[in-house]
């Protein structure tokens, strides 16, 4: 089994090889999706991605701690499994929480795979994507 640890932050248990693999089915699946980066949430450093955008990464990251942050300072309740994000030019953005340590960015073209259709398929396929690299044997 891979895991990531070092210089990234540490994610204990977590096969890297089949975050790859779900990354690959999910644009095999999903023919609007442009991009998704699978991330470390310490850091914001990518550990799996289809066409990976670092600087994205990073902004979602900090989007991220920023938005649950405030939301916890001003007595709402903090985001739960993920957050959507509908975007000028027919994109949208789904950024999902995989626990406290890793963070997924999906950025997908809804004229090819709507907001139902990522919610319906797309979440579910990662988070049991993600839960499977992590009791990986």
């Amino acid at each position: 089994m891979n895991s990531s640890s070092g210089q990234t932050g540490a994610v204990a248990n977590v096969d890297i090889a089949r975050l790859e693999k779900l990354v690959v089915r999910m644009q095999e699946s999903l023919p609007g999706l442009l991009a998704t980066d699978i991330w470390i949430a310490e850091t914001g450093v990518s550990i799996a991605a289809i066409n990976g955008q670092p600087v994205a990464t990073k902004l979602f990251n900090t989007l991220t701690t920023d938005l649950s942050d405030a939301l916890a300072t001003s007595g709402f309740p903090v985001i739960n499994r993920y957050y959507l994000l509908e975007l000028e030019g027919d994109l949208a953005s789904l950024v999902i929480r995989h626990g406290d340590d890793l963070r997924q960015g999906v950025l997908f073209d809804t004229r090819y795979t709507n907001i139902g259709t990522m919610l319906a398929l797309g979440l579910p396929m990662a988070q049991r994507g993600v839960e499977e690299a992590r009791t990986a044997d």
